[in-house]
C-alpha cells in the first residue's frame, strides 16, 4: 500500500484498522508473491549460481 503524504497515510491506516477483511486480501496477496520471489529453490539456485559463477535462466527482479 502506498501513501502520498502524512494525511494519506493517517487516513490509510485508519480505514485498513477497521477493515480486517481488506487487510486479509492485501496480506493474502503480499505472502502469495512473497513466495513467487523467494521461493526456497530459487535463493538456492541463486546462491549456487553466483558460488560457481554460473547462469541463471529464469531469473527473478532481485537476482543481479
Amino acid at each position: 500500500i502506498y501513501f502520498n503524504n502524512h494525511e494519506d497515510l493517517k487516513e490509510k491506516i485508519l480505514f485498513y484498522s477497521k477493515n480486517f477483511d481488506h487487510r486479509s486480501k492485501i496480506a493474502e496477496k503480499g505472502k502469495k508473491r512473497y513466495f513467487e520471489l523467494f521461493d526456497h529453490k530459487l535463493v538456492t539456485r541463486f546462491m549456487i549460481s553466483k558460488i560457481f559463477n554460473s547462469k541463471i535462466i529464469d531469473k527473478k527482479s532481485w537476482m543481479n
